[in-house]
């Protein structure tokens, strides 16, 4: 009697722990279709490159704007502008080519800009402006990003 106690008992403790288990790989997979991918921008994504930039870029082997600003030897200035302002506070590619367009050249550039003037330029864009207090944060992300 004590042996077949024993026996139901890790068949149950054995079934217990194939459901849990199997319960968590039904969540690691449902999660691993809803969550984002978090991915390093490219400078390949900037649509206002010149075709002699793209060029660059690719026989520099610099993709991302992290290996633009590692970079050793010379950089374009247009690019090593948009690397800077991409780089601060992870504002991207999009951003840091809006930001451009607003006058924005270069991480000192945004650093020392007037945040209602700039807000006001992003807004004349035609596209969704952010909130002004995200402006301010650029700002004070690019002063301490020395």
């Amino acid at each position: 009697m004590k042996r077949f106690l024993i026996s139901n008992v890790l068949v149950l403790g054995a079934a217990a722990l194939t459901c849990v288990a199997g319960l968590h790989l039904l969540a690691a997979g449902a999660g691993r279709m809803h969550t984002a991918v978090s991915i390093a921008p490219r400078m390949a994504d900037a649509g206002t490159l010149a075709p002699g930039e793209r060029a660059w870029l690719e026989r520099e082997r610099l993709e991302t704007p992290r290996d633009v600003l590692r970079a050793r030897g010379p950089v374009p200035t247009r690019i090593r502008e948009l690397a800077e302002v991409a780089e601060v506070a992870h504002l991207g590619i999009p951003w840091a080519e809006r930001l451009a367009a607003a006058g924005v050249h270069g991480r000192v550039a945004l650093a020392s800009a007037d945040p209602q003037v700039l807000w006001t330029r992003l807004a004349a864009q035609g596209l969704p402006p952010p909130d002004p207090a995200l402006v301010r944060l650029w700002l004070h992300a690019a002063l301490d990003s020395r």
